[in-house]
């Protein structure tokens, strides 16, 4: 810029005065859901407000709370506690930015148990440990055990909650569900003894 000075021994002289003019702030921050449920696939929060530089943004996700993630630029797959900072450059005109962590949760996912185990019939005075589960189809690998297993139920038939857990218990929680159970009556030893003996009895 050239400002010009008037002199009454000299007349108009001028003179170069340098100035900056300093690039502006500018503000970024994620603006996006803070939950999401494992389905086996990268994900994490991604969209972001910012005013001023419309430089490159880039994101780091990290995990924290016992949750090991490294900061990458790839967004985590496994259930657990991480933040993720926005960046974005500056430019011409205005300054870069970072935003300040922003905490979100990859919860665990429930399986589905599309089919329920078959029990195995047990005696009168025995635990529900006894019985077998057999042919129990669940949407992820685990095992199906009695939720109470030592248990030791009436004679007859009934219902008994059935706990399946699976596999990947880092990235699914356990599933519940019922089983019918029958439950035999126990033998008569005593009469059965009696009945033995009797039947050795000869009448002339």
């Amino acid at each position: 810029r050239r400002v010009l000075f008037r002199s009454n021994s000299y007349g108009v002289v001028s003179t170069n005065l340098v100035f900056n003019i300093a690039r502006a702030s500018s503000v970024i921050r994620m603006n996006d859901t803070n939950r999401f449920t494992y389905n086996r696939y990268p994900q994490g929060p991604v969209s972001v407000y910012k005013t001023g530089s419309g430089g490159a943004v880039s994101l780091s996700y990290e995990g924290v709370n016992g949750t090991s993630y490294a900061a990458s630029a790839s967004k985590p797959t496994g259930a657990g506690d991480y933040t993720v900072t926005a960046t974005v450059d500056g430019d011409s005109n205005y300054e870069g930015a970072t935003s300040s962590a922003f905490a979100f949760t990859i919860e665990k996912a429930v399986p589905t148990i599309t089919v329920a185990p078959t029990a195995s019939a047990i005696s009168y005075g025995q635990n529900l440990s006894a019985s077998s589960l057999t042919n129990g189809v669940a949407s992820v690998p685990g095992n199906f055990a009695f939720t109470s297993p030592s248990t030791k139920p009436n004679a007859g038939t009934g219902s008994q909650g059935v706990t399946f857990t699976p596999t990947d218990t880092a990235n699914y929680t356990t599933a519940t569900t019922t089983v019918s159970v029958t439950v035999n009556a126990a033998r008569d030893r005593k009469s059965t003894r009696l009945n033995s003996s009797h039947a050795n009895i000869s009448y002339a």
